[in-house]
């Protein structure tokens, strides 16, 4: 089973595209890097956006997988 998202990654997730346009390489750890610079820069307000969806992601995961610990 795999944890939940949070809110980094969902921002991720939605933003890779755009970050590969400004990228000169197609690779990941490029793309990993202009995702965490432009996180950094984003607004509040946006951030807030993600931070709800992550928690909403979590609260679906107890939900869906109530006896799930995270055990690395």
């Amino acid at each position: 089973i795999k944890r939940p998202l949070n809110a980094f990654m969902l921002y991720r997730k939605f933003y890779q595209d755009v970050a590969k346009t400004c990228c000169t390489k197609n690779n990941h750890q490029q793309v990993s890097t202009v995702c965490g610079e432009s996180w950094k820069r984003e607004p509040k307000n946006l951030k807030g956006d993600f931070i709800r969806l992550a928690a909403e992601e979590r609260r679906m995961h107890v939900e869906a997988f109530p006896s799930y610990k995270y055990d690395p």
